[in-house]
């Protein structure tokens, strides 16, 4: 099935000196453009891709694939080289689909490249976006052109793995190359321009998978997924002999493997053994041996009687020990309080002192006004201040004698309270030692048990000690087991996926005629050997040539025609390939092809004049049949009026002049 038939090509640049611009009509069959070198030749071979949106097919350079006349500057002619500066450029391409629905593409190169405006036939019009948006791609949006151009074509495309497995699809600038060789590097291989830079696995085989309609997709995303999974148990596989290899070696152990992923019967995979005298045993067997050993020096072995009495004893210690620090901070709080009373007693004391001293110069008959000046409470030891405001209640302040009076009793007080607390101190050390008393009479009966028991030790410690480490090694032991068990768990579980998914794998990979169509192969293989008949291919008796099933591409004696083959040799494979698979898209439904060819300058490493006549002919008898095969090239018109072509569209453009011309009218 043909995609596309294009009905016609306009390239347009707005410049400060009017309007530029040329129109190429294409019909079915042959159409040729032939202008001159640096004429603009290649600009309109371009801009068919660029409109749509496919310009990833001009190579791998993400400028913009024109020259300067559409994004910066051009020239009237070859002999006017005043530049005329570009403000704005644009490519329109008319085209109809498989049922003969119109459509207009209209696509900015300077000003808005990320836009394809489609119109209908009744000129009603929709934007649609290139690129991305936010995670969307164009060709998943409903408003993505991409996401339109697959449906507009009647195609499907499929989804696909990335060389690291993850989900993808293919994407239209895949399939493309197939029908469109550009002039730079189209012609170094089949396929040239496929673009890489999506990751997807295989893609070249791939998009001619999808174009000859011989592939069932489900079956290979499978085997891509069945191929990841079993790569994944591989490498769960030798994570656990390596975890075991890691454990035996820290361990002194020999590590033993009794199978491989691929052995039907292999379960254990792992044993340890553990090295015994001159040799190494299995350790289940040798961990038993241990064991009876234990049971044997459990029962020989004789208790030391008093454990319990020096648990009892060490108890009854620390609670002692607790009672005396609790003694000890009832200690130091009276000593603490004790000298806080002396220091009272002192200071009162001292001021005591002075108003006696104050009497005693009154009763010798002094008449001096006494006043004392007082700083600080000498009770209390608190800050007295002079006070300015008015003292309500009038009072007489005491008298020298009161004063005296009122001393003498708080000298009493605090010393009373002082005696008090040196005789609860003198009752504390009575009782602290009392208690060191009984603490060092239990720390000696602790010191006799263990003399004792040290005693037992030396009489009877052969058979304890060798208790103490034959359980410490039946304990690791009895942990390397359960590592082992856990070891051949897992790998008996991998082991079952591994046979379930190869059994799946081989299944898939087996040959079925349901999978590969090769009535289509059969039909690609007899087309391209008469186009390379016709088109002069001499290298090798073409009778020999095979389509691989690994690549779908021509081969001779298993290797790659196109690798193996002389410059203009290959030059006409790559013709007859491209050629054979639109005839394919013409007679067989299953075939989904773009529905035109394009070769720009087809005449590569001067291929002989008969064989680009034959090239002519075979694209200008598939009128009839609806094909279309565009034509660039920059022969000289004589040659081209040489070649008689009378079904032909041949648009002509003469010597010294560029293919944009300025519109009359325009100013």
């Amino acid at each position: 099935m043909l995609g596309l038939t294009l009905k016609k090509l306009k390239v347009t640049s707005v410049t400060n000196d009017g309007v530029y611009s040329t129109e190429i009509p294409f019909y079915k069959g042959l159409n040729i453009i032939r202008a001159e070198n640096s004429s603009g030749k290649s600009t309109c071979i371009n801009s068919i891709a660029y409109a749509l949106a496919l310009d990833a097919i001009l190579g791998p350079s993400r400028r913009k694939p024109f020259p300067r006349s559409m994004h910066q500057f051009l020239e009237s002619s070859k002999v006017d080289a005043t530049p005329h500066f570009v403000s704005q450029s644009y490519v329109e391409l008319e085209v109809e689909n498989a049922t003969g629905q119109y459509a207009k593409f209209k696509r900015d190169v300077e000003g808005d490249k990320d836009k394809v405006t489609v119109f209908d036939e009744k000129g009603t019009f929709e934007d649609y976006f290139l690129g991305s948006a936010g995670s969307v791609g164009s060709a998943k949006s409903e408003k993505g052109f991409h996401f339109w151009l697959e449906r507009y074509l009647g195609w499907n495309l499929p989804n696909l793995v990335t060389h690291e497995g993850k989900p993808t699809r293919l994407y239209l600038e895949c399939v493309f190359p197939l029908f469109f060789i550009e002039q730079k590097r189209g012609w170094s291989e089949l396929q040239a321009n496929t673009p890489t830079y999506y990751g997807i696995k295989g893609v070249k085989k791939a998009a001619l998978e999808f174009c000859l309609g011989v592939e069932n997709y489900s079956k290979k995303n499978r085997l891509a997924e069945l191929n990841a999974i079993t790569s994944s148990i591989e490498r769960d596989w030798e994570k656990i002999i390596s975890s075991a290899d890691s454990l035996a070696e820290f361990g002194g152990m020999k590590l033993q493997l009794d199978c491989t992923l691929e052995k039907e019967s292999f379960f254990p995979l792992i044993s340890f053994l553990v090295p015994q005298q001159d040799q190494f045993t299995e350790i289940t067997p040798y961990l038993g041996g241990l064991k009876a050993v234990l049971i044997d020096i459990k029962n020989n072995i004789k208790t030391w009687p008093h454990y319990n009495d020096v648990s009892e004893l060490t108890a009854k210690k620390r609670t002692l020990l607790r009672d005396f620090d609790s003694l000890v901070q009832k200690q130091e709080s009276f000593l603490i309080s004790i000298q806080k009373m002396e220091n009272k007693v002192s200071n009162i004391a001292l001021e005591l002192d002075r108003y006696r001293q104050l009497k005693r110069l009154h009763d010798v008959g002094s008449e001096v006004n006494f006043e004392a000046e007082i700083g600080s409470c000498p009770v209390c030891d608190s800050d007295m201040y002079d006070s300015l405001a008015k003292v309500p209640v009038k009072s007489k302040p005491l008298t020298v004698e009161q004063n005296i009076g009122y001393l003498k009793n708080q000298v009493d007080f605090y010393s009373g309270i002082k005696k008090r607390h040196e005789k609860d101190l003198k009752k504390i050390e009575k009782e602290q030692a009392l208690l060191q008393i009984s603490i060092i009479k239990i720390q000696s009966s602790i010191d006799e048990l263990k003399t004792d028991e040290a005693a037992f030790i030396e009489l009877y410690g052969k058979d304890l000690k060798r208790k103490v480490e034959l359980e410490n090694e039946i304990n690791g032991l009895i942990k390397l087991v359960s590592k082992q068990t856990d070891f051949n768990e897992r790998a008996k579980d991998l082991h079952q996926q591994w046979l379930r998914y190869t059994s799946e794998l081989k299944k898939l990979k087996k040959k079925s005629t349901d999978d590969v169509s090769f009535k289509v192969l059969k039909v690609l293989k007899t087309r391209l050997i008469e186009n390379l008949t016709a088109f002069g291919y001499k290298t090798a008796n073409q009778h020999f040539l095979q389509i691989s099933e690994q690549t779908l591409r021509p081969e001779l004696d298993g290797y790659d025609i196109v690798a193996d083959s002389s410059a203009s040799d290959y030059i006409r494979i790559i013709w007859s390939y491209t050629l054979a698979l639109l005839e394919l898209g013409i007679s067989q439904s299953s075939v989904k092809h773009g529905g035109f060819v394009v070769f720009d300058e087809p005449r590569q490493h001067e291929t002989d004049k008969s064989s680009f006549a034959s090239l002519l002919d075979k694209s200008s008898s598939l009128l009839d049949s609806g094909g279309q095969v565009i034509v660039a090239t920059s022969m000289s018109t004589d040659e081209l009026n040489s070649y008689e072509l009378k079904k032909a569209n041949i648009k002509i453009f003469k010597d010294g002049e560029y293919i944009l011309k300025k519109e009359e009218g325009h100013s």
